[in-house]
């Protein structure tokens, strides 16, 4: 399945990035970074990996957990999906769900 990852998305991955470089290095950043595209990559053709979101408010978007971090997806098409946001475990993920923390057409 086509994977498209959403602008909101892409910088969160640079969020994250700095953040690991920051802290651990540019290497640890690279890999972990790496590592998630893999994760997302893998997971894109593995629907049934995936959890559907039960908010009333939010409707056919799903996730998965890549180590600290929850990935939100949205299907696009029959063939395709996007990658909407990507946000750390210890943020208040209902809130930010609720408050839609991602944006709706910026792909």
């Amino acid at each position: 399945m086509k994977c498209k990852i959403y602008k909101t998305a892409q910088k969160q991955l640079m969020e994250i990035w700095r953040y690991t470089n920051k802290n651990w290095g540019k290497e640890q950043a690279d890999k972990y970074i790496f590592e998630l595209h893999n994760a997302i990559e893998k997971i894109s053709s593995s629907p049934e990996a995936w959890k559907k979101i039960t908010y009333e408010d939010i409707r056919n978007v799903f996730y998965f957990k890549y180590k600290k971090h929850f990935v939100f997806i949205k299907i696009l098409s029959s063939q395709s999906i996007g990658i909407i946001s990507i946000l750390h475990e210890k943020m208040n993920l209902p809130e930010r769900l609720k408050d839609g923390y991602w944006p709706n057409n910026d792909i």
